[in-house]
């Protein structure tokens, strides 16, 4: 597939082909100019999409997308003008989008202001209107959304889309305008930061049905500019099913840090949420059925840590650990085990002034949960990269305690001798005698890579 250019100073006349000599001038003019699968890179500088209609591009294929991004090393601004609300407008009522790519090579290098332009309601819209077929495959990567008068992006009959790595701030002037309104299906958000929107962070609505969304991996902090708004809200019209939020951050938020109103096979799995206003977790006012809630680090929320309301039928709440003395349960059904009250942030991560949410050496979030869940419950990677497990079992919380084991420990001929349950860096302890010869004796437990955690203690007696 071929690569088209345009940038600052270059001309619509020219073919696109190369970067220096022969650039488009406009984005618009390349995106509506390149055939589908092609991939078009911008120039350093800022332009001016003159929207009057819907974003004018090719379908790319699974095998080849259509791609616009920066290009490498340089920062693209696009900015709107016209009478179509959307910097990108994917609402063609009568024109499906698919296989489509947005992304830049890091944060900051591609994005989309909707600044001083005061008609512009969403940055990106994807999927209003009534189309042929919902709109599919359409990712942003990277890319930053800011700036806008209503939600920075919003989302509708929509599916197998990705929002991965980008920045969403800034947007909106009212609590009903959001960071992201995520109305779509078989989707992924997945490492974004949300920050000063004026409503929610994410909110996942819509006036369909709704099923199989990923939130992970995430922070939401600081939005609700207008008064009002949490980290996340999960709550539609419609059913929404099958609702995965894993190793997010949601903290300093007015309203909640997660508020799940409405929907079925919610999944609350190894998030941190700190420092919101009104509850940590708010779950079931609406009606939820079977929502888990398990391996939560939740702490210092106004109302308290975690409310299950009479709605939440089936609730499953377990080995989390929060600041409050309690869970508080109306619901029917449920099942509230295995939780850690009274829980102090300070003494559990890096530092909250400045959003490292780490666990610091001595957490009590560390290993937790005396049964290992991972990976059949949560991810395989903390919030920061790092693997789940590296001890005996899984820390609670956005973040795994990463620290380096010891190394496994030469036991003399004493007797007895006991090894103390834990992670070490080798899979076998030396056993020496009186005579200097040695024995080999394998740990109890399981091998994760080189290493090993025996899962209680084990009694060595010297020959």
């Amino acid at each position: 597939m071929a690569i088209y250019y345009y940038k600052v100073g270059g001309s619509n006349a020219n073919g696109g082909t190369n970067a220096t000599t022969d650039a488009w001038e406009t984005p618009a003019y390349g995106m509506a100019t390149i055939s589908g699968g092609d991939t078009l890179r911008g120039g350093a500088g800022t332009y001016i999409l003159n929207r009057t209609t819907y974003t004018d591009i090719a379908n790319g294929t699974a095998g080849n997308p259509t791609i616009v991004e920066n290009i490498a090393g340089e920062a693209v601004v696009w900015q709107w003008s016209g009478t179509v609300a959307g910097i990108i407008t994917f609402s063609n009522p009568s024109h499906t989008y698919q296989y489509i790519t947005f992304q830049a090579d890091a944060v900051g290098n591609f994005i989309l202001d909707a600044e001083d332009q005061g008609t512009c309601q969403s940055v990106i819209i994807m999927g209003q209107g009534s189309g042929p077929g919902p709109n599919n495959h359409l990712e942003f990567i990277n890319v930053t959304v800011q700036n806008s008068t209503s939600s920075g992006v919003q989302t509708s009959k929509t599916q197998y889309c990705l929002m991965e790595g980008c920045l969403v701030q800034g947007n909106g002037t009212t609590l009903f305008d959001h960071g992201v309104y995520a109305g779509w299906s078989y989707s992924t958000m997945r490492g974004c930061t949300l920050y000063n929107n004026s409503g929610w962070g994410i909110h996942a609505f819509s006036s369909q049905v709704m099923t199989s969304l990923i939130f992970e991996g995430n922070r939401s902090y600081n939005n609700g500019t207008s008064g009002s708004g949490a980290g996340m809200i999960i709550f539609s019209d419609l059913p929404v099913t099958d609702v995965l939020v894993q190793n997010n951050l949601f903290y300093g938020n007015p309203t909640a840090g997660i508020s799940a109103q409405r929907g079925t096979g919610i999944k609350l799995y190894h998030n941190t949420i700190d420092n919101n206003g009104g509850w940590g977790i708010d779950a079931g006012q609406y009606g939820t059925s079977g929502i888990e809630c398990k391996n939560n680090l939740v702490t210092r929320n106004t109302s308290g840590s975690i409310k299950l309301w009479a709605g939440a039928t089936g609730a499953i709440c377990t080995w989390n650990r929060i600041s409050s003395a309690s869970i508080t349960n109306a619901a029917s059904g449920t099942t509230v085990t295995n939780n850690s009250f009274n829980a102090v942030i300070a003494d559990e991560v890096v530092d909250t002034t400045t959003g490292d949410y780490h666990l610091k050496a001595g957490a009590t979030s560390i290993g937790a949960t005396t049964t290992n869940e991972v990976p059949s419950v949560g991810p395989a990677e903390d919030f920061y990269g790092a693997a789940r497990v590296q001890g005996l079992f899984t820390d609670q919380g956005a973040a795994e305690y990463a620290d380096a084991p010891p190394d496994a420990p030469s036991i003399g001929h004493s007797s007895p001798y006991v090894v103390t349950a834990g992670l070490y860096n080798s899979t076998l302890v030396t056993l020496s005698d009186n005579d200097s010869d040695t024995t080999s004796v394998s740990f109890v437990g399981t091998n994760v890579s080189t290493k090993i955690t025996p899962t209680a203690n084990v009694t060595v007696t010297s020959p």
